[in-house]
Protein backbone atom coordinates (compact mmCIF):
# COMPACT_ATOMS: atom_id res chain seq x y z
CA UNK A 1 0.00 0.00 0.00
CA UNK A 2 1.50 3.55 -0.94
CA UNK A 3 0.99 5.99 1.56
CA UNK A 4 1.76 9.99 0.78
CA UNK A 5 3.40 11.04 3.69
CA UNK A 6 3.24 14.79 4.83
CA UNK A 7 5.80 17.25 4.38
CA UNK A 8 6.60 19.09 7.18
CA UNK A 9 8.48 21.94 5.83
CA UNK A 10 5.58 22.28 3.25
CA UNK A 11 3.09 22.66 6.19
CA UNK A 12 5.16 24.84 8.41
CA UNK A 13 5.81 27.31 5.76
CA UNK A 14 2.08 27.58 4.85
CA UNK A 15 1.07 28.30 8.23
CA UNK A 16 4.07 30.57 8.71
CA UNK A 17 2.56 32.93 5.68
CA UNK A 18 -1.28 32.09 6.91
CA UNK A 19 -0.23 33.61 10.76
CA UNK A 20 2.10 36.44 9.09
CA UNK A 21 -1.17 37.45 6.85
CA UNK A 22 -3.46 37.49 9.96
CA UNK A 23 -1.16 38.97 12.40
CA UNK A 24 -1.02 42.07 9.68
CA UNK A 25 -2.98 45.21 10.67
CA UNK A 26 -6.02 45.93 8.48
CA UNK A 27 -5.49 48.81 6.11
CA UNK A 28 -7.52 51.75 7.06
CA UNK A 29 -10.58 52.56 4.76
CA UNK A 30 -10.33 55.53 2.58
CA UNK A 31 -13.04 58.26 3.93
CA UNK A 32 -14.04 60.50 1.09
CA UNK A 33 -17.89 61.05 1.58
CA UNK A 34 -20.14 63.04 3.99
CA UNK A 35 -21.71 60.85 6.35
CA UNK A 36 -19.55 57.84 5.56
CA UNK A 37 -19.64 55.00 8.52
CA UNK A 38 -16.30 53.64 9.38
CA UNK A 39 -16.43 50.24 10.73
CA UNK A 40 -12.48 50.11 12.76
CA UNK A 41 -9.54 52.19 11.11
CA UNK A 42 -10.66 55.13 8.53
CA UNK A 43 -8.46 57.42 7.26
CA UNK A 44 -9.24 60.95 5.67
CA UNK A 45 -7.36 61.63 1.92
CA UNK A 46 -7.81 64.81 1.45
CA UNK A 47 -9.93 67.67 2.91
CA UNK A 48 -13.54 67.16 3.29
CA UNK A 49 -16.73 69.85 3.03
CA UNK A 50 -19.45 68.74 4.63
CA UNK A 51 -21.05 72.05 5.04
CA UNK A 52 -25.06 71.75 4.72
CA UNK A 53 -24.75 67.94 5.29
CA UNK A 54 -28.01 66.81 7.46
CA UNK A 55 -26.03 64.83 10.21
CA UNK A 56 -22.72 63.81 11.65
CA UNK A 57 -19.71 64.44 9.12
CA UNK A 58 -18.35 60.86 9.94
CA UNK A 59 -19.17 58.49 12.22
CA UNK A 60 -17.13 56.00 13.73
CA UNK A 61 -18.24 52.52 15.05
CA UNK A 62 -15.68 51.74 17.48
CA UNK A 63 -12.75 52.18 15.72
CA UNK A 64 -10.76 55.59 14.83
CA UNK A 65 -10.14 57.99 12.09
CA UNK A 66 -6.85 59.29 11.30
CA UNK A 67 -7.13 63.03 9.57
CA UNK A 68 -4.06 62.53 8.35
CA UNK A 69 -3.05 66.24 8.16
CA UNK A 70 -6.62 67.06 6.67
CA UNK A 71 -9.58 69.22 7.44
CA UNK A 72 -12.88 67.83 8.20
CA UNK A 73 -15.89 70.56 7.65
CA UNK A 74 -19.34 70.27 8.85
CA UNK A 75 -21.72 68.68 9.19
CA UNK A 76 -24.94 70.16 10.11
CA UNK A 77 -24.60 68.01 13.51
CA UNK A 78 -21.33 66.56 14.68
CA UNK A 79 -18.30 66.43 12.88
CA UNK A 80 -17.40 62.95 14.23
CA UNK A 81 -20.14 60.80 16.30
CA UNK A 82 -18.10 57.94 17.51
CA UNK A 83 -21.67 55.18 18.63
CA UNK A 84 -19.26 54.10 20.87
CA UNK A 85 -15.36 54.47 22.32
CA UNK A 86 -13.42 56.04 19.77
CA UNK A 87 -9.63 57.84 18.81
CA UNK A 88 -9.76 60.42 16.33
CA UNK A 89 -6.01 61.67 15.71
CA UNK A 90 -3.82 63.02 12.97
CA UNK A 91 -0.43 61.12 11.34
CA UNK A 92 1.14 63.62 10.11
CA UNK A 93 -0.19 66.14 13.26
CA UNK A 94 -2.13 69.00 11.92
CA UNK A 95 -5.66 67.67 10.52
CA UNK A 96 -8.28 69.58 11.61
CA UNK A 97 -12.20 70.02 12.22
CA UNK A 98 -14.41 72.93 12.17
CA UNK A 99 -17.27 74.65 11.63
CA UNK A 100 -19.60 71.88 13.03
CA UNK A 101 -22.93 72.58 14.04
CA UNK A 102 -23.25 70.50 17.31
CA UNK A 103 -19.69 69.27 19.01
CA UNK A 104 -16.59 68.49 16.89
CA UNK A 105 -16.14 64.90 18.19
CA UNK A 106 -18.87 63.78 20.32
CA UNK A 107 -19.01 59.80 22.12
CA UNK A 108 -21.42 59.29 25.04
CA UNK A 109 -18.51 56.69 26.16
CA UNK A 110 -14.71 57.74 25.46
CA UNK A 111 -12.59 59.83 23.46
CA UNK A 112 -8.82 60.39 22.51
CA UNK A 113 -8.05 62.87 20.78
CA UNK A 114 -4.42 63.42 19.77
CA UNK A 115 -2.76 66.42 17.33
CA UNK A 116 -5.37 67.84 16.05
CA UNK A 117 -7.35 70.83 15.65
CA UNK A 118 -11.23 71.48 16.76
CA UNK A 119 -12.41 74.98 15.84
CA UNK A 120 -15.78 76.67 15.28
CA UNK A 121 -18.08 73.71 16.55
CA UNK A 122 -21.55 75.33 17.63
CA UNK A 123 -21.61 73.41 20.72
CA UNK A 124 -18.03 71.68 22.30
CA UNK A 125 -14.90 71.02 20.84
CA UNK A 126 -14.99 67.51 21.95
CA UNK A 127 -17.53 65.93 24.48
CA UNK A 128 -17.59 62.23 25.88
CA UNK A 129 -19.55 60.88 28.32
CA UNK A 130 -17.17 58.23 30.07
CA UNK A 131 -13.76 59.85 29.77
CA UNK A 132 -11.81 62.02 27.43
CA UNK A 133 -8.03 62.21 26.86
CA UNK A 134 -6.37 64.77 24.74
CA UNK A 135 -2.66 65.26 23.91
CA UNK A 136 -1.67 67.68 21.52
CA UNK A 137 -5.10 69.23 20.68
CA UNK A 138 -5.83 73.01 19.78
CA UNK A 139 -9.54 73.91 20.67
CA UNK A 140 -10.39 77.42 19.57
CA UNK A 141 -13.66 79.15 18.99
CA UNK A 142 -15.70 76.77 19.63
CA UNK A 143 -19.27 77.02 21.52
CA UNK A 144 -20.54 79.55 18.32
CA UNK A 145 -24.30 79.03 20.07
CA UNK A 146 -24.81 76.53 22.87
CA UNK A 147 -22.86 73.71 25.06
CA UNK A 148 -21.17 73.89 28.22
CA UNK A 149 -17.16 73.44 27.81
CA UNK A 150 -14.97 73.39 25.02
CA UNK A 151 -13.90 70.40 26.69
CA UNK A 152 -16.21 68.46 28.37
CA UNK A 153 -16.84 64.74 29.62
CA UNK A 154 -20.31 64.48 31.91
CA UNK A 155 -20.18 62.87 33.95
CA UNK A 156 -16.58 61.34 33.26
CA UNK A 157 -12.79 62.41 33.64
CA UNK A 158 -10.28 64.46 31.24
CA UNK A 159 -7.04 64.18 30.78
CA UNK A 160 -5.14 66.83 29.40
CA UNK A 161 -1.44 66.77 27.79
CA UNK A 162 0.04 69.49 25.57
CA UNK A 163 -2.73 70.77 24.73
CA UNK A 164 -4.52 74.25 24.18
CA UNK A 165 -8.40 75.55 24.95
CA UNK A 166 -8.38 79.40 24.05
CA UNK A 167 -10.80 81.86 23.50
CA UNK A 168 -13.81 79.66 23.53
CA UNK A 169 -17.25 81.54 24.03
CA UNK A 170 -18.25 79.34 27.43
CA UNK A 171 -16.09 77.05 29.60
CA UNK A 172 -12.54 75.88 28.53
CA UNK A 173 -12.74 72.18 30.16
CA UNK A 174 -15.46 71.20 32.27
CA UNK A 175 -15.96 67.40 34.16
CA UNK A 176 -18.17 65.99 35.69
CA UNK A 177 -15.54 64.08 38.22
CA UNK A 178 -12.04 64.98 37.39
CA UNK A 179 -9.63 67.28 35.44
CA UNK A 180 -5.65 66.77 35.12
CA UNK A 181 -3.81 69.08 33.08
CA UNK A 182 -0.38 68.62 32.49
CA UNK A 183 2.00 70.65 29.94
CA UNK A 184 -1.19 72.44 29.04
CA UNK A 185 -2.60 76.14 28.78
CA UNK A 186 -6.07 76.85 29.18
CA UNK A 187 -6.52 80.78 28.39
CA UNK A 188 -9.11 83.92 27.32
CA UNK A 189 -12.09 81.77 27.04
CA UNK A 190 -15.48 83.79 27.90
CA UNK A 191 -16.72 81.97 30.96
CA UNK A 192 -14.25 79.35 34.26
CA UNK A 193 -10.88 77.73 32.90
CA UNK A 194 -11.55 74.74 33.96
CA UNK A 195 -14.44 73.08 36.61
CA UNK A 196 -14.99 69.71 38.14
CA UNK A 197 -17.06 68.46 40.58
CA UNK A 198 -14.38 66.50 42.46
CA UNK A 199 -11.21 67.07 41.54
CA UNK A 200 -8.85 69.50 39.32
CA UNK A 201 -5.12 69.06 39.25
CA UNK A 202 -2.89 71.26 37.14
CA UNK A 203 1.29 70.39 36.62
CA UNK A 204 3.26 73.17 34.35
CA UNK A 205 0.08 74.31 33.19
CA UNK A 206 -1.47 78.30 32.80
CA UNK A 207 -4.79 79.21 33.41
CA UNK A 208 -4.95 82.52 32.37
CA UNK A 209 -6.98 85.55 31.42
CA UNK A 210 -10.59 83.73 31.33
CA UNK A 211 -14.07 85.42 31.86
CA UNK A 212 -14.62 83.76 35.31
CA UNK A 213 -13.09 81.47 37.85
CA UNK A 214 -9.57 80.21 36.79
CA UNK A 215 -10.28 77.28 38.58
CA UNK A 216 -13.52 76.12 39.98
CA UNK A 217 -14.13 72.95 41.78
CA UNK A 218 -16.54 74.66 44.35
CA UNK A 219 -18.65 71.64 45.09
CA UNK A 220 -18.62 70.49 49.11
CA UNK A 221 -15.60 68.00 48.14
CA UNK A 222 -14.10 69.52 45.83
CA UNK A 223 -9.87 69.55 45.85
CA UNK A 224 -7.39 71.48 43.62
CA UNK A 225 -3.76 70.82 43.14
CA UNK A 226 -1.94 73.63 41.64
CA UNK A 227 2.16 72.52 40.84
CA UNK A 228 4.45 74.20 38.85
CA UNK A 229 1.98 75.85 37.50
CA UNK A 230 -0.24 79.64 37.33
CA UNK A 231 -3.24 80.63 37.48
CA UNK A 232 -3.47 84.67 36.72
CA UNK A 233 -5.53 87.72 35.47
CA UNK A 234 -8.85 85.82 35.34
CA UNK A 235 -12.06 87.72 36.07
CA UNK A 236 -13.59 86.20 39.27
CA UNK A 237 -11.48 84.15 41.86
CA UNK A 238 -8.00 82.30 41.04
CA UNK A 239 -8.73 79.17 42.59
CA UNK A 240 -12.38 78.10 44.46
CA UNK A 241 -12.36 75.00 46.35
CA UNK A 242 -15.16 73.38 48.06
CA UNK A 243 -12.47 71.29 50.40
CA UNK A 244 -9.14 71.70 50.00
CA UNK A 245 -6.44 73.48 47.78
CA UNK A 246 -2.96 72.69 47.56
CA UNK A 247 0.09 74.52 45.79
CA UNK A 248 3.87 74.03 45.05
CA UNK A 249 6.07 76.20 43.16
CA UNK A 250 3.08 77.79 41.48
CA UNK A 251 2.05 81.40 40.62
CA UNK A 252 -1.72 82.39 41.46
CA UNK A 253 -1.46 85.98 40.84
CA UNK A 254 -3.79 89.44 39.74
CA UNK A 255 -7.26 87.57 39.66
CA UNK A 256 -10.36 89.58 40.17
CA UNK A 257 -11.73 88.34 43.52
CA UNK A 258 -9.97 86.45 45.50
CA UNK A 259 -6.30 84.30 45.19
CA UNK A 260 -7.23 81.19 46.38
CA UNK A 261 -10.67 80.72 48.05
CA UNK A 262 -12.41 77.98 50.07
CA UNK A 263 -15.62 77.69 51.62
CA UNK A 264 -17.17 75.75 54.52
CA UNK A 265 -20.42 74.20 54.00
CA UNK A 266 -21.12 73.71 57.97
CA UNK A 267 -17.85 73.13 59.17
CA UNK A 268 -16.90 70.52 56.46
CA UNK A 269 -14.04 68.79 58.00
CA UNK A 270 -10.95 68.51 56.10
CA UNK A 271 -11.13 71.71 54.82
CA UNK A 272 -8.16 73.53 54.09
CA UNK A 273 -5.50 75.65 51.94
CA UNK A 274 -1.93 74.63 52.13
CA UNK A 275 0.67 76.75 49.85
CA UNK A 276 4.54 76.06 49.49
CA UNK A 277 6.89 78.43 47.37
CA UNK A 278 4.13 79.62 45.62
CA UNK A 279 3.61 83.54 45.04
CA UNK A 280 0.06 85.19 45.77
CA UNK A 281 -0.10 88.30 44.98
CA UNK A 282 -1.84 91.59 43.65
CA UNK A 283 -5.53 89.49 43.53
CA UNK A 284 -8.36 91.70 44.58
CA UNK A 285 -8.71 93.80 41.51
CA UNK A 286 -12.35 93.59 41.03
CA UNK A 287 -14.26 97.24 41.40
CA UNK A 288 -16.19 95.93 44.12
CA UNK A 289 -13.34 94.99 46.10
CA UNK A 290 -13.46 96.97 49.08
CA UNK A 291 -16.59 98.59 48.50
CA UNK A 292 -18.97 95.58 48.64
CA UNK A 293 -17.14 92.50 49.26
CA UNK A 294 -14.01 91.91 50.91
CA UNK A 295 -10.76 90.03 48.29
CA UNK A 296 -7.68 88.82 49.34
CA UNK A 297 -5.14 86.84 48.15
CA UNK A 298 -6.03 83.94 50.28
CA UNK A 299 -8.90 83.52 51.68
CA UNK A 300 -10.21 80.21 53.40
CA UNK A 301 -12.86 79.50 55.78
CA UNK A 302 -9.76 78.37 58.71
CA UNK A 303 -6.16 79.55 58.56
CA UNK A 304 -3.98 78.89 55.54
CA UNK A 305 -0.78 76.85 56.03
CA UNK A 306 1.88 78.59 53.93
CA UNK A 307 5.54 77.23 53.52
CA UNK A 308 9.05 77.78 52.31
CA UNK A 309 8.76 81.25 50.47
CA UNK A 310 4.96 81.44 49.93
CA UNK A 311 4.60 85.33 49.68
CA UNK A 312 1.36 86.82 49.46
CA UNK A 313 -0.37 90.81 50.73
CA UNK A 314 -3.90 90.07 52.12
CA UNK A 315 -5.73 87.26 53.52
CA UNK A 316 -9.27 86.93 54.76
CA UNK A 317 -11.80 84.93 56.64
CA UNK A 318 -14.17 83.98 53.80
CA UNK A 319 -16.63 83.01 56.81
CA UNK A 320 -16.44 86.23 58.19
CA UNK A 321 -18.29 88.44 56.10
CA UNK A 322 -18.44 92.03 55.13
CA UNK A 323 -16.04 93.76 55.76
CA UNK A 324 -14.59 90.72 57.55
CA UNK A 325 -11.20 89.84 59.19
CA UNK A 326 -7.96 88.94 58.44
CA UNK A 327 -6.38 85.77 59.28
CA UNK A 328 -2.92 87.55 59.68
CA UNK A 329 -0.60 85.47 57.81
CA UNK A 330 0.20 87.72 54.59
CA UNK A 331 2.64 90.82 54.08
CA UNK A 332 0.22 93.47 54.35
CA UNK A 333 -2.33 92.39 56.81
Amino acid sequence: MNVKLHNPGRFSLGCLLAMLLFSMPAAAADVTTCGQIVAGKGELIADLDCTGFPGAAVIVNKGSLNLAGFTLTGGDDDGVFCDRSCRVFSDPPGGSIVGSGFQGIESDRSVRAEFITVSGSGWEAIEAGERLFARGVLASGNLVTGGTAALSAFPGRIKLRESTVTANAGVGVWSGKSAVLVDSDVTANDADGVGASQKVKLKRSTVSGNGGFGVDASSKDGKVTVKESSVEFNTLSGVFAGLRVKGKDSAINSNGVHGVVTKCPGAFPGVRADLRDTTLTGNGTDASCGVSQTCADVSPCVPPKLKGTTTCDTSYDVDSGFPGTSWGVCALD
